[in-house]
């Protein structure tokens, strides 16, 4: 039995050493020690495909030898594609792009990634981004639409949502393919800012996000084949946007051997042709190939696998054969669809149907006969079914209502006699598209315009429902009462349309391309240069104008233009605020909407910038996007996403050859689409200092805890010197109106003289007033960057303007108190429009918060048990922290220390809005005999945030037990820390025991609450025993989890250290440490925008004599999970660790990170978000499953026993 057991230790020892190197290594790192392995014919072997031996439309073979899996790759813009069954056939992309909701994008993309995991993909070749800046464009069905901000966000969500399962994106196609006309022979020829502000920004939003793979394209760039564009693909694509991924040719793409590899192509599709013997030839025998290129190309495809977890265990396993449709996946189906009708018009509105009407007319075989649902091609798939919408309407009416149906070549006097005696004809029109030829035109095939004009000529409340591939002309439109465009909606479409025409689905898509009114008013037509090309040369002469751009820029009013789309409510707009924080420069755009209809609805809210003129912009260009969902009568504050300077810049292409930031005059504009403003608002970027606040800044400093009420109180300052300042109503009256100047004085309108004053000295309970401007630093504030934030004097961070006892009523007098972050304490300033539209004479809101630090203060207090605890504060604009610290120290057989701290001095009952934030952390231990044990130490973490309706008013409360106890051989240490609404709250505790019996961990930790914060957490694990006969055994851990936020309200970094140490002499102990974090994050109508977490882990391990090795580590891993609204975005993890092993160590790390869905699992298995590399027991180089490592440990451990 001993020397079993030596034996197992030994094996033991050799495995977790293994391991312990190898999951400390990056993708890369991984994929660089497997090609050092490989010949030269198996790396050539990894970069082209199998000539179709395969059904997958791309395939390349795997490495028995090195246990590399083989490569699927298949098609996937509108589910999983290449004529496979038993699959979701979703609605379009450009369906999706329609309804503006990048959760909705996530959702739609991850579910293709289940299903296509399901059928054994390991690369979706999707999505699909290039604009539509052809308006007949044969693949604009696939596209994100003509607009490149839109584009990229979508582009963004699709990536993440396809790289959540174990699934490489390819986003597609590099670059410049914009029409199918001639696309294997023709020339793009576009300039250098056009190619960066127009067609590059959605290829750079997927490289950001983490896709595996770009497809580069068919076409030229610029007379260079794309594929072997060294310009396109090796400086811009992988230098300027740093893509650490591989690109793939499209499908029998042109390219040479030696140029493509050198120009940075690393697999070909789906042949051999050019990267086989061809390239083994340039590399041996010419050398113009250099070998390191080819090991590049093999480590880039490996990278990605190993990114994706498609080579750890246990690996994905999926069929052609398998079923991937499912019924969540059918009402996800149904939902798109739903979500992506677009109401073009609605005269008098006619629509929504009543279900009780006692005749509908139904014309066209669209309705029935040939319903189009899906695009030809690539994006093309098999329908498992697919709803008529006839079929749809016959479901929805009842039984007494008589629905008569007519095919397009049967109408005719007779049959048009059943439009003129019912309630309301509703005709179904449909054109399709498909890869490989553009449409020939924009319109209707003749009998179906036909069949329009002569039905409304007998019916005046008829309705025109379109099946669409993109664009269309509607030369009838002011014919007929309503227009829906429904696009290609898939297999649910006839119980879409159907849901949408009744009224159970109120419409909410809009346009993602503009609807010219005739065929010769676009942006190219008429001009064969720029299509379909002369010679194949194809001008990008419109620069700049693309979509909505040229419409805008030669005073064209289209049909239908960008962003269009009506709801079945209406909703008015107002309040437009601008925050904007110059370094970094960072601009909070926000505006208030509220819904007058007597329907819930969702308006999707955009955002446009105008640049000066010396920029040489289009007219107005699309920076921002928000969908918020209102019941009758609600109203919501929608905050779009923060704008950063690249967002404002434009791309220089004669000096820097970079984004450069333009000093001038910008403006902005919000409303329902590119030509449905509502608000204006004007700001200055004047260079060196900009921005600057404007000196005659006028607004209203409105309460939040009173405005969510429904009452407008404002602060009123009086008129004359001494008056205390008090809520009161909103009107435009004497002493209400305030101004902000750039010393941070918040001044009288009425009298400039005058600023809002402290009352006496700087402390709780101080009355606020009007006082005679001195400069005095009690007339100084600090205003939040936030929309909606808080207002505190200079130098004083922990303290805040207040409406004393939290009141709203009119005539509640203003004071200083602790800030709590509680709706009470939280302003706006709003402009005097508030009342009604602001237009573009009013003045800018240009609010600049200055950034200060507050004197730390500390209390210190000493109790039984040898107990200190410290607390102190510190606080910068826009954010705070509180800070406790806890520590105990024991020696004794038992021992137990108990710690509640409070910092909470006033409580109100009720508030309007609050948010919570909970962090909790637990380590145990357990341990018993002194012959061999195992201790098992866990660190969690939870973090929610919740839109609720009341709230209470401590800032923070907190409280600690930490619980020694020898005699049962367990110690347990919790913390949980809550704080409603506040910015931070941080707390610390430890607690250290020793003893002379078997060792009893402590814990010191700090656990946070987070709304707007920066947070730390730390927990140190301390556990000694003298030595024994076989046993000495120190171990230590130490976690640091700390946040820090950007200026976005939604935004959060997050990182976490683990280090742990175990030294011993024989194995006789076994440790297993796990750390579990988990955020949640459920806000009302706004998501979680941004998180970023990173974790590193360091353990190290050594007998008497060791060399110890240590790796470094540094991957990304993106997390996206939906459920009812609830939506946690962008969630990135970072993974480093350093590890020292000698041979006889015993070390175990397991790790799991979860964005509400996401789980990598070093025990078990290992899924990701977009990138996940498993720190401390991840699978090794060569297929080292961590389950096969944990379960030889267990095996040991038994057989030890």
């Amino acid at each position: 039995m001993g020397s079993s057991r030596i034996l197992c230790a030994v094996l033991l020892s050799i495995l977790l050493c293994i391991c312990n190197v190898i999951g400390q290594l990056t993708p890369r790192q991984r994929a660089e020690a497997v090609v050092a392995d490989m010949s030269l014919d198996e790396k050539i072997l990894f970069v082209h495909g199998t000539d179709r031996t395969s059904p997958y439309i791309g395939n390349i073979f795997g490495n028995v030898r090195l246990n590399l899996s083989s490569i699927n790759l298949l098609d996937g813009p509108q589910g999983v594609g290449n004529g496979v069954r038993s699959i979701t056939a979703f609605p379009s992309a450009l369906n999706v792009a329609s309804t503006f909701d990048t959760d909705l994008m996530y959702r739609f993309a991850e579910a293709m990634a289940i299903e296509h995991k399901i059928k054994g993909t390991n690369v979706l070749l999707g999505p699909m981004v290039n604009i539509a800046r052809v308006p007949t464009g044969g693949r604009n069905f696939e596209s994100f639409g003509e607009d490149p901000y839109l584009a990229s966000i979508l582009t963004s969500a699709s990536v993440r949502g396809i790289q959540s399962q174990p699934m490489i994106a390819c986003v597609k196609h590099f670059a410049n393919n914009n029409q199918e006309y001639h696309r294997t022979t023709q020339s793009s020829n576009v300039d250098e800012r056009t190619q960066w502000e127009i067609y590059y920004p959605a290829f750079q939003a997927g490289v950001e996000a983490g896709t595996g793979s770009v497809m580069c394209s068919y076409n030229k760039v610029n007379n260079d084949w794309a594929c072997e564009n060294q310009l396109i693909i090796d400086r811009d694509l992988k230098g300027r946007m740093g893509f650490k991924g591989f690109v793939v040719s499209d499908w029998r793409a042109s390219f040479g051997t030696v140029k493509g590899a050198n120009a940075g192509l690393d697999m070909q599709m789906p042949n051999s042709d050019k990267f086989g013997s061809a390239l083994i030839s340039a590399v041996n025998g010419t050398g113009q190939v250099p070998l390191s290129r080819v090991d590049d190309m093999v480590a880039r495809i490996l990278a990605a696998m190993y990114a994706a977890g498609q080579l750890d265990y246990p690996r994905p396993t999926g069929s052609l054969t398998a079923i991937a449709q499912s019924p969540a996946h059918n009402n996800l189906a149904r939902t798109l669809a739903e979500a992506s009708c677009v109401l073009l018009k609605n005269d008098g509105g006619i629509l929504p149907l009543s279900s009780t009407m006692r005749r509908i007319a139904v014309f066209g075989d669209a309705a029935s006969r040939t319903v189009v649902s899906v695009g030809g091609g690539s994006g093309n798939v098999i329908m498992p079914y697919n709803v008529a919408p006839l079929a749809g309407i016959r479901n929805k009416v009842t039984t007494a209502t008589n629905v008569t149906y007519t095919t397009t070549a049967d109408v005719g006097n007779t049959t048009l006699l059943l439009a003129s005696s019912a309630d309301v004809a509703i005709v179904f029109v449909s054109t399709n598209a498909a890869e490989g030829v553009d449409r020939s035109d924009l319109s209707f095939s003749p009998a179906q315009e036909n069949m329009i004009k002569a039905v409304a000529a007998v019916q005046p409340n008829t309705i025109v429902v379109m099946q669409c591939p993109g664009a269309v002309v509607l030369p009838w439109a002011n014919q007929v009462r309503a227009v829906i465009s429904a696009f290609l909606l898939g297999q649910e479409n006839g119980n879409a349309i159907a849901n949408v025409l009744f009224g159970l689905v109120n419409p909410s898509g809009r346009l993602a391309v503009t609807f010219p009114l005739n065929e010769n008013q676009t942006p190219i037509a008429n001009s064969p240069s720029q299509y379909p090309g002369v010679s194949d040369q194809v001008t990008y002469s419109e620069g700049l104008l693309v979509g909505y751009r040229w419409y805008d820029a030669m005073g064209q009013t289209p049909s239908f233009p960008f962003g269009h789309g009506l709801s079945y409510t209406q909703f008015e707009y107002s309040n437009i605020v601008v925050v904007i924080n110059p370094s970094p420069l960072q601009i909070q755009v926000s505006v208030q909407i509220h819904n007058l209809g007597p329907r819930s609805g969702a308006e999707v809210a955009q955002l446009y910038l105008t640049y000066p003129d010396t920029a040489g912009e289009p007219p107005k260009s699309l920076r921002g996007v928000k969908k918020v969902t209102l019941s009758p009568g609600a109203t919501a504050i929608v905050s779009f996403d923060v704008l950063k300077e690249r967002d404002l810049s434009i791309w220089d292409a004669i000096n820097t050859h970079d984004w450069l930031l333009i000093k001038g005059e910008y403006a902005f504009h919000i409303g329902a689409s590119s030509r449905d403003l509502r608000l204006h608002r004007s700001f200055s970027l004047d260079g060196s200092d900009f921005p600057t606040p404007s000196p005659t800044l006028s607004f209203y400093i409105v309460q939040q805890k009173a405005y969510a009420l429904g009452i407008s109180r404002v602060i009123d300052g009086g008129t004359s010197t001494g008056t205390v300042a008090v809520l009161a109503n909103i009107n435009n009256v004497k002493g209400r109106v305030w101004k902000l100047t750039s010393a941070g004085e918040l001044r009288s309108v009425y009298d400039d003289g005058m600023c809002l004053d402290i009352k006496g000295g700087v402390t709780n309970g101080a009355l606020v007033g009007l006082w005679t401007c001195t400069g005095n630093p009690n007339q100084k504030w600090n205003v939040s960057s936030s929309e909606w934030g808080t207002i505190k004097p200079a130098g004083y961070s922990d303290l805040c303007l207040d409406s004393k006892s939290a009141g709203t009523a009119e005539g509640t007098q203003l004071d200083i108190w602790t800030c709590s972050n509680l709706p009470h304490q939280i302003w706006n300033l709003m402009s005097l429009a508030s009342a009604g539209p602001v237009t573009a004479s009013a003045t800018t809101t240009t609010f600049t918060a200055a950034s200060t630090t507050a004197p730390t203060s500390s209390t210190t207090a000493t109790a039984a048990g040898a107990s200190t605890i410290t607390s102190a504060t510190q606080t910068t604009v826009g954010t705070s922290s509180a800070t406790l610290s806890s520590s105990a120290s024991s020696s004794a057989s038992t021992a137990a220390l108990s710690s509640t701290v409070s910092s909470s001095s006033r409580t109100t009952s009720t508030s309007t809005s609050s948010r919570l934030s909970t962090s909790s952390v637990s380590s145990s231990s357990t341990r018993s005999g002194t012959t061999s044990s195992s201790s098992l130490t866990s660190l969690a973490t939870t973090s929610a945030r919740h839109d609720t309706s009341s709230s209470s008013r401590p800032s923070t409360s907190a409280t600690s037990t930490a619980t020694s106890s020898i005699a049962g051989s367990s110690s347990l240490l919790t913390s949980t820390s809550t704080s409603l609404d506040t910015s931070t709250s941080t707390r610390s505790s430890s607690s250290t025991s020793t003893s002379a019996s078997p060792a009893s961990p402590s814990s010191s930790f700090t656990s946070i609450a987070t709304s707007r914060a920066s947070s730390s957490l730390s927990t140190t694990t301390t556990m000694s025993t003298p030595s024994t006969a076989f046993t000495t055994t120190s171990i230590s851990t130490t976690s640091t989890l700390s946040s820090m936020p950007a200026v976005s309200l939604d935004s959060a970094t997050t990182s976490l250290t683990s280090t742990s140490s175990v030294s011993t002499t024989y194995p006789s102990s076994s440790t297993l440490s796990s750390l579990t974090t988990t955020s949640t994050a459920s806000p009302s109508t706004t998501a979680v925008s941004s998180a970023s977490t990173s974790m590193s882990s360091s353990s190290g391990s050594s007998a008497s004599s060791s060399t110890p090795t240590t790796s470094s580590v540094n991957n990304a891993s993106t997390t996206t999970t939906s459920t009812s609204g609830v939506t946690t975005r962008a969630s990135s993890t970072t993974l480093s660790s350093s590890t020292s092993n000698s041979i006889l160590s015993t070390s175990l790390m397991s790790s799991t990170t979860s964005g509400n869905a996401t789980t990598s699992q070093a025990t078990t298995s290992s899924s990701r978000g977009t990138t996940t590399n498993i720190v401390s027991g991840a699978p090794a180089v060569y297929g080292w499953s961590s389950g096969t490592t944990l379960t030889l440990v267990l095996v040991c451990i038994i057989l030890v026993q």
